[in-house]
């Protein structure tokens, strides 16, 4: 599909529109989710249908909008049928919308990852965290109760606050002769899952 879209734009003679369709509004593809029945196949954290594949957090979705655009080219015609079987129309998207939908399908992947709470919490032990915030996370050693918070852990939630309080952890890190642990990307979804526990 990249060298499809490479190749129709070498020959196109009209003029390349698409940055007008940016800033994509995610809120708004939220919105159409629901509105254009998109939620009647496909769910999002276990919310909607289950005909058409889940299509949240734990899905994984093609790097690019391109190679997005292809995924749906092959399954449209399955996606069609079943829509007609189930006595829905087809909904209609403008341009404007479909970047919104699809901005708010990736948002979902950037915002709200999903991952293993009891790997987080043997991550949390393992790499040392335990040993300021409590093994449970709830504060002890001096590190402050993570799970008290009312808002639940996200990316840039998580970005916030590691570049808000990580120079003072940094410091009380090495005045008590402890590594400061690296996580790569899984392990961060891990350990913001054990986080999240109810």
């Amino acid at each position: 599909m990249v060298d499809l879209l490479a190749y129709v734009r070498s020959v196109a003679k009209g003029v390349r529109r698409e940055r007008s369709l940016w800033p994509a509004d995610p809120q708004n593809g939220r919105r159409l989710f629901a509105a254009k029945s998109c939620e009647a196949c496909h769910a999002i954290n276990g919310r909607g249908g289950t005909l058409g594949p889940e299509l949240g957090p734990r899905r994984s979705l093609p790097p690019t909008m391109t190679e997005l655009a292809g995924l749906m080219w092959n399954h449209a015609p399955h996606m069609w049928e079943q829509i007609k079987v189930r006595g829905l129309s087809r909904p209609k998207f403008e341009e404007q919308e479909m970047a919104d939908l699809i901005a708010f399908l990736f948002q979902v992947r950037y915002l709200e990852p999903q991952g293993d709470a009891d790997l987080g919490g043997r991550i949390f032990e393992r790499k040392g965290c335990a040993a300021c915030h409590g093994a449970d996370g709830r504060g002890g050693g001096g590190g402050p109760d993570l799970l008290g918070a009312k808002r639940a852990y996200c990316a840039s939630r998580m970005a916030h606050a590691m570049w808000s309080h990580g120079p003072q952890m940094y410091k009380k890190m090495q005045q008590a002769a402890l590594f400061w642990p690296t996580f790569d990307e899984q392990e961060m979804v891990h350990l913001m899952s054990f986080l999240n526990r109810k």
